[in-house]
């Protein structure tokens, strides 16, 4: 591989780290929001009934709270390939959000299927990121 395309997959790897930092961020923020009544950037559902409702804003905060395990985790082991299966897992909760809705008979925002989705892919392509070599900085030089 030459040096042109290394010095390119450094800047993507950059770029990829920095999505997943903004992930994390617009998850904490939207299960602040949600758990505060703030329905701007998920609407968890004025007509809902409110123990369905406080099931969903309570997943965002073990959602949230998980998130801030693991990447305590990664960052004490300097290993990030854990965060392909937690992303894998994100992508799966859209459709176990869909199946609640469904169960209970609930309309959910679609907000929260873009936020998994979002989320997830975050974590997937960065944890990916993790399996390949490190590029050699010598010659960057």
């Amino acid at each position: 591989m030459n040096t042109i395309a290394k010095k390119s997959l450094t800047s993507f790897g950059y770029a990829l780290e920095a999505n997943y930092y903004a992930a994390l961020l617009v998850g904490f923020v939207a299960a602040i929001m949600a758990v505060a009544g703030n329905q701007s950037l998920l609407d968890t559902g004025a007509d809902t009934y409110d123990p369905l409702l406080n099931n969903l804003k309570l997943m965002l905060v073990y959602l949230i709270l998980i998130e801030l395990a693991v990447f305590v985790h990664c960052s004490v082991k300097q290993r990030y390939k854990e965060l392909t299966v937690v992303g894998l897992f994100l992508v799966l909760m859209s459709g176990g959000l869909e199946f609640y809705g469904q169960v209970n008979q609930l309309a959910i925002d679609q907000k929260f299927h873009v936020f998994f989705l979002y989320t997830g892919l975050s974590h997937v392509l960065y944890g990916l990121l993790s399996y390949l070599p490190e590029p050699d900085e010598k010659k960057f030089g």
